[in-house]
């Protein structure tokens, strides 16, 4: 069962967020707030390599299918944007 979208937002938001902490940046992501097409497309790579970096990990079986599902909506979206 996959997370609802919002919660997938909010955590992809707070894990870009601790990585900017970590590296010693200050970097604000506000959920929902409009962003550019390009912007959107370096978070919809970075939600790929975060999804490919955990299906790499020992998953179940369930995990491994929704992160495939996820990986296949996310590169929907990057096509749909022309990324």
């Amino acid at each position: 069962m996959s997370p609802p979208k919002a919660d997938l937002l909010v955590l992809m938001a707070q894990r870009k967020a601790a990585e900017a902490q970590n590296a010693g940046q200050q970097n604000v992501l506000t959920v929902g707030a409009p962003r550019s097409a390009s912007e959107e497309c370096i978070l919809l790579d970075q939600h790929i390599q975060y999804l490919d970096a955990k299906a790499r990990q020992p998953q179940s079986a369930v995990t491994q299918n929704w992160i495939r599902q996820e990986r296949s909506k996310t590169r929907d979206r990057q096509v749909a944007l022309n990324c």
